[in-house]
């Protein structure tokens, strides 16, 4: 995964061509898991030195990650999915909250 930080400190995030292909089969397996399970299981297995916040007492349902320093949200989430924006090879912005 290539993972940078853009001048706001928020995380900027791209797939490469096996990774994307990776994503893909993780999408199209198991239909009977919902995408915050996929997403979970992407954050995991992925976003190495990341862990998931599941209780940060926001009113938000983002995912959210955290480097152990910072907090960062997909808070595009109720209009893109992620997943599948990685899989098209398009970038995705994980605000940087707190």
């Amino acid at each position: 995964m290539n993972i940078s930080k853009d001048n706001l400190g928020n995380l900027v995030m791209s797939a490469d061509v096996n990774e994307q292909k990776e994503i893909e089969e993780l999408l199209s397996n198991d239909l009977e898991q919902t995408m915050v399970l996929k997403e979970s299981i992407f954050i995991c297995n992925y976003l190495l030195g990341f862990e998931q916040v599941n209780d940060f007492g926001q009113l938000t349902s983002a995912p959210l990650i955290s480097d152990g320093k910072y907090i960062y949200g997909f808070m595009n989430y109720a209009t893109e999915d992620f997943l599948v924006k990685l899989v098209r090879g398009e970038e995705i912005v994980w605000k940087k909250i707190r």
